[in-house]
């Protein structure tokens, strides 16, 4: 049976369906589990493809792609991480920067591989590559990505812990998002707890 994943895009009036690359073959022919779980992660090789492919459009519209690579993906809001993975990766390797930044959350949370009640084995939290797939987003302008990398550095998750590029980061996504609007947040890290706090304040 093969996994399909219906994606909706907001620059369109019809949807289309992306097919995920089934495994359930995979899983009917017997084939080792640690061999399926490893369908499921992503290599360093392929996050530079996809950085190479987001870097190569030509322009990135935020609403349009967050709408393409979660919005629609039923799969996704439904927190079905196994199922959301092979869509959002296509999406990235085919240049979206919210498909590359969504795909970011899943290796940022890990999640498991399971069909039914057969469990195969989970793939672990990775915040270095999470943190690349952040970035390779930020880098267009995306206010999400650009925000999450401010988390990132100020917490030494994935990246060198750099309380100057955490705010670097976070004055990006202040610009970006609020413009010239003085009512802006700041997040502050207390003992690793984020909190937001109206205006422009030193932590």
């Amino acid at each position: 049976m093969r996994i399909r994943m219906m994606v909706a895009f907001a620059a369109m009036a019809s949807a289309f369906t992306l097919d995920a690359p089934s495994v359930t073959p995979a899983f009917a022919q017997g084939a080792r589990a640690s061999d399926i779980v490893n369908r499921y992660r992503v290599s360093d090789a392929e996050i530079d493809q996809i950085a190479v492919a987001v870097k190569a459009k030509a322009s990135h519209n935020e609403k349009a792609e967050t709408e393409e690579a979660a919005g629609g993906n039923t799969a996704f809001f439904l927190n079905k991480w196994m199922e959301a993975q092979p869509v959002l990766l296509k999406l990235a390797q085919g240049g979206s920067a919210a498909g590359a930044f969504f795909l970011g959350q899943l290796y940022d949370r890990g999640f498991d591989i399971q069909q039914g009640a057969s469990f195969y084995g989970h793939i672990d939290p990775d915040a270095a590559k999470s943190a690349r797939l952040y970035r390779i987003a930020a880098d267009t302008g995306m206010t999400s990505a650009m925000r999450r990398m401010g988390e990132m550095y100020a917490m030494g998750r994935g990246v060198p812990k750099d309380p100057a590029l955490a705010k670097e980061w976070q004055d990006k996504f202040d610009k970006a998002f609020f413009g010239n609007n003085n009512n802006v947040s700041t997040e502050c890290y207390v003992n690793g707890q984020r909190t937001i706090v109206r205006g422009r304040v030193n932590c």
